[in-house]
């Protein structure tokens, strides 16, 4: 689960969040569930040393209602999503993460477009393409030192041929080098 970690994070300085995610994950709670997969950045929000949410990706339907979207907005999230993002690009996005304070990315491969990562809950088209992801990571690596990644919500049971596996190893190596990048840093 990404509070803990989270947490962690926060608790030994200010961070900013990168969250890539066909959602924004703002639900205050599911079924009496607070800390689930549809709460996330609101729990993030919650947490003291957390000074910036950059959400990237939202494409997702049933992302969020319009009170999640206003909470998110009010707490000072950025949110991207897909149109957003074609509009304005990628370097936009990278922007919008504050310049030299440290980064834990938040990484939902449903962010992906399902032609990447075909192995998700809940296939959503229209998502990021492997280019864009390694263009916006790279981007916010040379902005500010990336401390922590992780990556979520891989079904491998619903991949397909191996192609969601393929693109997680691959983003998984790039989380290595992005962050051994920022301990030289």
């Amino acid at each position: 689960m990404q509070i803990p970690a989270l947490r962690a994070f926060a608790a030994r300085g200010e961070i900013s969040v990168l969250q890539v995610d066909a959602h924004i994950d703002w639900r205050e709670e599911v079924e009496g569930e607070r800390f689930g997969l549809s709460s996330t950045m609101r729990r993030a929000s919650e947490l003291s040393g957390v000074k910036a949410i950059v959400q990237v990706g939202a494409h997702g339907i049933g992302s969020a209602r319009e009170a999640e979207v206003a909470d998110a907005r009010a707490a000072g999230a950025q949110l991207i999503d897909m149109r957003t993002l074609r509009a304005r690009g990628i370097a936009h996005a990278v922007q919008c993460v504050p310049a030299d304070r440290p980064v834990v990315v938040c990484f939902d491969v449903d962010g992906f477009d399902p032609s990447v990562v075909p192995g998700v809950l809940g296939r959503a088209p229209g998502g990021l393409g492997f280019g864009d992801v390694v263009d916006l990571l790279n981007g916010v690596a040379e902005r500010a030192p990336i401390i922590g990644f992780n990556i979520v919500e891989f079904v491998p049971q619903q991949d397909v041929g191996g192609l969601g596996t393929r693109a997680v190893c691959r983003l998984a190596m790039l989380a290595a080098g992005l962050l051994a990048r920022s301990v030289e840093r």
